[in-house]
């Protein structure tokens, strides 16, 4: 029994996403590698492993449509995985120590680019967790590469009460939205009840 909502996809869509996905994946890494001349290590293989699972995963991700966090969790893998290649390759002051938080971001922009390509409406439950994680991860960075000197704990210290002021003028804001939604008839029941 076929999915009414799914359309089938012929082998040949499925042949040419693959490749596709493979010759993105290679023209890549074959860039960062002959710009860089890179030998092979393995730190760099590990690198090329975690892309091309992450590419797997997200060509199973567009057979399965609608796989929301297939879909995230391979583009995250396949953006890690290149994000880990040109740390390898290209910079040699900065380590994956340093960098790991550009990784808690690339997490937030694939759960973003997920729900977007789920054709998922872009609700509060998956926007607020992936702009946190975009946010998180920046102002990690930051400190990661002391940009701001202060130690973490005393800029958080300093900001909680600013955090606590707009977390609570949000929620406040959210409840009488909330409420004055539930106030409105909705138009369509109204034409409904007068057609009885």
């Amino acid at each position: 029994m076929k999915n009414k909502g799914k359309p089938e996809i012929k082998n040949i869509h499925k042949i040419l996403l693959a490749i596709g996905l493979a010759f993105i994946v290679i023209g890549i890494l074959l860039q960062i590698f002959l710009i860089q001349k890179t030998r092979v290590n393995i730190a760099v293989l590990r690198s090329v492993i975690i892309t091309f699972v992450g590419a797997i995963i997200l060509y199973f991700a567009c057979i399965k449509r609608y796989s929301m966090w297939r879909f995230s969790i391979g583009l995250f893998l396949t953006l890690g995985g290149i994000f880990f290649v040109i740390v390898d390759t290209c910079f040699n002051e900065y380590d994956i120590k340093t960098l790991w938080p550009v990784l808690v971001s690339l997490a937030g922009v694939s759960v973003i680019l997920g729900a977007i390509f789920s054709k998922k409406r872009m609700t509060i439950s998956i926007i607020i967790p992936s702009v946190v994680l975009i946010i998180m991860g920046v102002l990690f960075l930051f400190f990661s590469l002391n940009i701001i000197k202060d130690s973490f704990v005393s800029v958080v210290t300093n900001l909680l009460p600013l955090f606590m002021i707009i977390s609570g003028v949000v929620l406040f804001g959210s409840f009488f939205y909330v409420q004055s939604g539930k106030q409105h008839i909705n138009s369509d029941l109204i034409e409904d009840n007068d057609e009885d």
